[in-house]
């Protein structure tokens, strides 16, 4: 127990402890953790030389060989119980019932890879079709612009950070065009940090000289 705490973050955590001993949160919930569920639990499942009868359905061996027979239901059962250890209560219903381990895996893969594919396009869309409204400050606009990210993030989509940046520039009002211009020209475009800040001075140096002139 004390190596599973110390080793508390990540899959590390979860090779240490058996699936039953999983936190609450990290157990399997539906689409929204299905790619960090799916790489923890194929972790734990290799960590318990279980994964190759998940992955793929392994032939029992025949009555005639009891020992081996013995064994393959064993290691078959481990199997089921390690993931129905790994899911929610609400999840059960969609794994019960499933004679092989192989066959429980198999319906998962059916009922949230196809879900998790619909929310990539949706959020990728989404993605391609943010605008900064007009007077929407910047620190408003990037902040709905990078909960999108956090969302891809969460199904296992990960953007180049200069892809990031591109998409961003693309997607301000027309006022900020000459200074988009300006970051456009520079030998490297900025990381998505000094991008950020980059727009946050601007602003405050025009709302300070919008301010000045009204006096």
């Amino acid at each position: 127990m004390i190596l599973g705490r110390a080793a508390s973050v990540g899959v590390c955590s979860l090779a240490v402890m058996s699936a039953s001993q999983m936190r609450v949160e990290d157990r399997l919930a539906g689409a929204s953790n299905w790619s960090s569920w799916k790489a923890r639990m194929v972790f734990v499942l290799e960590d318990l030389e279980l994964w190759d009868i998940v992955e793929t359905v392994v032939p029992a061996p025949p009555a005639t060989a009891p020992v081996l027979l013995a064994e393959y239901r064993k290691r078959n059962n481990k199997a089921k119980r390690t993931i129905s250890d790994g899911v929610r209560d609400h999840i059960i219903p969609h794994v019960t019932g499933k004679a092989l381990a192989s066959q429980m895996w198999a319906a998962l893969i059916s009922l949230y890879e196809s879900s998790n594919e619909n929310r990539k396009m949706v959020l990728h869309e989404r993605l391609r079709s943010i605008r900064m409204l007009k007077d929407e400050t910047v620190s408003a606009f990037l902040a709905r612009f990078t909960q999108i990210i956090h969302e891809l993030g969460a199904v296992g989509e990960v953007i180049q950070p200069n892809s990031l940046v591109r998409q961003a520039l693309h997607s301000f009002t027309k006022p900020w065009g000459a200074f988009i211009q300006g970051i456009v020209a520079r030998e490297h475009l900025p990381t998505w940090e000094r991008m950020w800040d980059d727009f946050a001075q601007e602003e405050i140096r025009l709302a300070s000289e919008s301010s000045g002139q009204r006096q």
